[in-house]
């Protein structure tokens, strides 16, 4: 972890005091903390009879640069196997031949994991589209895509804005302004359900946002993880947020839930990212799974989340 995070470090150093980012300068990185994380599933048959051939997967947390470094230390059970979801999210998977009534299994990815603050310094006459590179991350496809009229004129009337950064901060500030409701109730049925109805939790609001920014020619992706509610006290949130990129700033995070609850968190959570955030996966909307052939009604399961300082 010391090697790796040093390298980190000095990989960042490098970049921003050797070959300023000019235009994009992070010119706040601080405020570093480091934890040691322990995550995962814990799975209960609550039926009367024995099921088997369950699949459970874990995402394996990665490093999230400039704001994440990530060391997996451990997995267990140890006997799983790796594999990549179809989106390119790393997994744990692993193979439960038998799960008796009553009993239960857990599933966990241990990490240390250091996250930073970083704010960036925009200059909006420099932004500008981006090149076919970033083609994948304009589609619309799967769990993101629309067959609304109604939020496609919508974009249209945001895709006017000919600046890019500005575009994108307009689409943020309308899913925040008080035009949607929000609650920690389980997610909708997709995003025009949630345009619909204006009725939004993290994920409906990360996978509108999405949508939306790719409408509008911004290149957007989907980020799952953890988002620690006070600095002093872990209480861990299962949360999702976003990032875009905007040529020539890169990557920027974007929280569309987090930026409603305040004027002060409305600019904190537009290309600002506090070290409160661990991001676990990115580009779907989960990454824990579990598969059962049958009696899946019978299997409950729930994360476990478990972090301190180092």
């Amino acid at each position: 972890m010391h090697a790796k995070r040093a390298a980190f470090l000095a990989v960042f150093i490098f970049a921003v005091v050797v070959c300023p980012l000019g235009a994009s300068d992070i010119h706040r990185w601080d405020r570093t903390r480091k934890i040691r994380l322990i995550y995962g599933l814990a799975v209960t048959n609550k039926g009367d009879r024995p099921l088997g051939n369950i699949t459970v997967r874990v995402p394996e947390i990665q490093d999230r640069p400039p704001y994440q470094s990530a060391d997996v230390i451990a997995v267990r059970p140890g006997d799983f196997t790796r594999e990549r979801s179809p989106r390119d999210v790393p997994l744990a998977r692993f193979e439960i031949e038998k799960l008796a009534p009553g009993e239960k299994r857990t599933f966990l990815v241990q990490a240390e994991v250091a996250v930073s603050e970083v704010t960036y310094r925009l200059q909006e006459e420099k932004a500008h589209d981006p090149g076919a590179s970033m083609r994948q991350f304009l589609s619309l496809d799967g769990d993101f895509t629309t067959k609304s009229p109604a939020l496609r004129e919508k974009c249209r009337e945001f895709a006017r804005e000919k600046n890019p950064l500005k575009r994108a901060k307009n689409i943020y500030l309308y899913i925040i302004s008080g035009a949607f409701t929000f609650s920690n109730s389980p997610a909708g049925s997709g995003v025009d359900l949630s345009f619909r109805t204006k009725h939004l939790n993290c994920s409906d609001a990360a996978s509108l946002y999405l949508v939306m920014c790719r409408l509008c020619g911004i290149p957007a992706r989907y980020v799952g993880g953890i988002f620690y509610t006070s600095e002093r006290k872990w209480y861990p949130l299962l949360h999702a947020w976003n990032e875009i990129y905007i040529p020539p700033f890169g990557w920027l995070p974007v929280d569309p839930t987090l930026g409603r609850i305040s004027a002060k968190n409305r600019s904190l959570c537009f290309a600002h990212i506090r070290n409160r955030y661990i991001a676990l996966w990115s580009d779907q909307p989960g990454a824990f799974s579990i598969e059962s052939p049958s009696d899946a009604d019978h299997l409950e399961f729930h994360h476990s989340v478990h972090a301190e300082s180092l």
